[in-house]
């Protein structure tokens, strides 16, 4: 399966052999100062071809690797003055992704240039509220 016309992705998420791991060539193909590119062939199983929606976003991680918890949000719940005031918004997570330290940048990077292709093409992303740009006057 190719990936769409302008996707940026990870392209080098394991592009090493881990040490000990066997590979197919001979060694004597390949100095042992060069390292072949490495080309991912996406498949995506049809049970997940759909994807799932998600509104919010979650980060957090442990010494090794960053987990990203990806929810849709609930109606807005009133909390109790007595504890606090304000609202509470439930979230539901559709998808838990955990990627290694060594790979968040390289997601950080990926992300920021689709966002800026889909600029380029859509025009600049904006919340809900802001107001749109208007054409400054001549």
């Amino acid at each position: 399966m190719q990936p769409p016309a302008g996707a940026h992705f990870l392209r080098k998420l394991f592009a090493t052999p881990a040490a000990g791991s066997r590979q197919t060539g001979r060694v004597s193909d390949v100095p042992q100062n060069q390292q072949q590119p490495a080309r991912f062939e996406i498949q995506v199983p049809d049970e997940l071809r759909e994807g799932a929606y998600a509104n919010f976003l979650s980060v957090w991680h442990t010494q090794h690797d960053f987990t990203l918890d990806f929810a849709v949000t609930d109606q807005p719940v009133p909390v109790d003055p007595l504890e606090g005031g304000g609202v509470s918004v439930p979230c539901r997570v559709v998808s838990r992704i955990r990627i290694p330290a060594t790979v968040a940048e390289d997601v950080l990077r990926a992300l920021a240039q689709n966002v800026t292709d889909f600029e380029n093409v859509v025009g600049r992303i904006r919340k809900p509220g802001e107001e749109a740009q208007r054409p400054a006057p001549e």
